[in-house]
């Protein structure tokens, strides 16, 4: 439950904009809201917007820690956390 409603729900209501390469900005930094790892993908707030994420290496990243942007995969960022411990 996210704030009175299912995943499910909140998660059919994300608003992602459409980012080209060009458009992104490595290195921003954002929170991870779920738990991220390089084979499942986690919710990561940036920017005030929510974005689908993976991690870049095998360490899983928590809710709550910071991440950074490596790249965009498709409509997913790929991040690592930050700062890299």
């Amino acid at each position: 439950m996210f704030g009175g409603l299912s995943a499910k729900g909140h998660l059919n209501e994300f608003y992602q904009p459409k980012l080209s390469p060009i458009d992104m900005h490595p290195h921003d930094i954002g929170v991870a809201y779920t738990k991220i790892t390089a084979l499942k993908q986690g919710v990561v707030r940036l920017d005030g917007c929510w974005w689908i994420a993976l991690s870049i290496d095998d360490m899983a990243i928590q809710p709550g820690q910071h991440v950074r942007v490596i790249g965009l995969q498709n409509r997913s960022l790929l991040v690592e956390r930050y700062p890299y411990e």
